[in-house]
């Protein structure tokens, strides 16, 4: 609060007047983040898959743009919240879904997206922490592998280290998981209309 104060050029006290304290200010600034969840009006796709991977796209950017916000993630209840999910909602209202599976899939949507920032953040951090180029710090790492399986108890992260793959990319193994993720819910709701058709039989 006494960081903010200096760069606005006011007294701390003066913060509490607009806000109740810190954990007050950290809401109104996630909800400010999560305007940038939102596609504009009209270039949302009609069609479910691609409206999905839309937001989960844009999710991600604005997630890597304040990587602080996944440090102090918490439920939102702000304006731009409930817009968000809104929004989520609205590319499944052509479905033939329970609102509660709407729900789920949602859910595991968003946090498909946060777990891999995290670990995406986490891993980009341990390489600049390392001092190293990235092809080293996995080349070191693979070291660390083989040094470790010596005993005989890892031997199957041996042998995928031992191929020496390359570590893809953060984009194609987003893209990667994004694809597995509509895949799963595609076959979802095609078992959910299915078990429709048979219950009306």
């Amino acid at each position: 609060m006494r960081r903010i104060a200096e760069e606005l050029g006011v007294g701390t006290m003066s913060i509490y007047y607009y806000v109740s304290g810190k954990d007050q200010l950290l809401d109104l600034m996630q909800d400010e983040v999560l305007r940038e969840f939102h596609i504009p009006p009209g270039e949302l796709s009609e069609d479910w898959r691609q409206a999905l991977a839309q937001i989960l796209r844009r999710t991600r950017d604005a997630f890597r743009e304040h990587p602080w916000c996944l440090k102090n993630i918490r439920p939102q209840f702000g304006p731009h919240a409930f817009r968000h999910i809104e929004q989520s909602l609205s590319i499944f209202s052509g479905l033939d879904l329970p609102l509660a599976k709407v729900n789920e899939m949602i859910a595991v949507a968003d946090e498909f997206v946060m777990g891999f920032v995290i670990a995406e953040n986490a891993w980009s951090e341990a390489v600049q922490r390392s001092g190293l180029p990235r092809d080293e710090y996995e080349k070191a790492v693979r070291q660390r592998i083989e040094a470790l399986a010596e005993d005989g108890e890892i031997p199957h992260l041996a042998a995928m280290a031992a191929e020496d793959m390359e570590q893809l990319p953060h984009d194609r193994r987003f893209e990667t998981g994004l694809g597995w993720l509509l895949a799963g819910m595609e076959a979802e709701i095609g078992q959910s209309a299915k078990s429709k058709r048979s219950r009306r039989t």
